[in-house]
C-alpha cells in the first residue's frame, strides 16, 4: 500500500489546488495497487477531505479489481460514497462485459429504488460505451442485434409500476443508442400502467426496429 498511501498522504496536502493532478495520480495508484491496498486505503481515509476525489479515482479506473472492491466497500464499510462510486463509474473509459453483466445482476437484486436507478444508469453509460467501441458492435446496438443490451432493455421497461420509476427510465435510455432514435415511443410505452401492455408493445417497438418477432 505504501505507493497509494503516499498518495493519498500527498493529496490530502494539495487539494484541492490541484484536483486535476491529484486525481490522475490516484488513479494511476489504484491500477498497481492490491485489493487489500484499496479496502486499507479506504478505511484509513475515510475521513478525510480526500476521500470524495478518491472514491471518484477508483471509479474511474474502471478496472474489475478498482469495481468490486469500491463495490463491497461502498456497500458496507463506507455506504455514504456508493452514490458517488457509481457517478464515477458511469465515466471511466474502460470496457468490460464482466462488470457490466455484474451491474445488471446488482440492479436486479438490490431492494432500494433510488441505488437501483444510479446502478442501472451507470449500465447503461458502460453500453454505450461498450456499443461504440467497435463498428460491428454499433451496428447491433443500433438495430437491436445485441441480445445483452436488449435484455436489460426489457428488464428495464417492464419492471415500472408507478411515474416515478417510468421517468427514470427515459433518463437511463437517454444512454442507449437503439432508444434514443425511439424516445417519442418508449414514452408512450411507459404510460402504461399495465404490464402486459408494457411488455406488448416492447415487443412491438422491437419487432419494428429489428426486422424480427419475439412473443411477448
Amino acid at each position: 500500500m505504501a505507493n497509494l498511501k503516499l498518495v493519498l498522504q500527498e493529496s490530502n496536502n494539495e487539494f484541492p489546488d490541484k484536483k486535476a493532478d491529484v486525481l490522475a495520480s490516484l488513479v494511476n495508484s489504484i491500477l498497481f495497487a492490491t485489493d487489500q491496498d484499496l479496502l486499507d486505503a479506504v478505511r484509513e481515509f475515510r475521513n478525510t477531505p480526500i476521500m470524495p476525489v478518491f472514491v471518484d479515482a477508483i471509479g474511474l479506473a474502471g478496472t474489475k479489481k478498482s469495481y468490486t472492491v469500491g463495490k463491497n466497500a461502498f456497500t458496507t464499510e463506507a455506504p455514504e460514497f456508493l452514490e458517488r462510486f457509481l457517478q464515477a463509474l458511469a465515466q471511466t473509459t474502460k470496457i468490460d462485459i464482466v462488470i457490466i453483466n455484474d451491474l445488471k445482476a446488482w440492479m436486479k437484486s438490490i431492494n432500494d429504488e433510488y441505488y437501483e436507478k444510479y446502478i442501472a444508469f451507470t449500465a447503461a453509460n458502460l453500453y454505450r460505451r461498450y456499443c461504440e467501441s467497435t463498428r460491428n458492435r454499433k451496428y447491433e446496438c443500433e438495430n437491436g442485434k445485441n441480445e445483452d443490451v436488449n435484455e436489460f432493455m426489457e428488464y428495464i421497461i417492464t419492471r415500472c409500476k408507478d411515474s416515478n420509476c417510468q421517468i427514470n427510465t427515459m433518463q437511463i435510455f437517454e444512454n442507449l443508442p437503439l432508444l434514443r432514435k425511439f424516445i417519442g415511443k418508449l414514452q408512450s410505452i411507459n404510460c402504461s400502467t399495465n404490464i402486459t401492455e408494457q411488455r406488448t408493445s416492447y415487443f412491438e417497438l422491437k419487432r419494428e426496429t429489428t426486422g424480427y418477432w419475439m412473443n411477448p
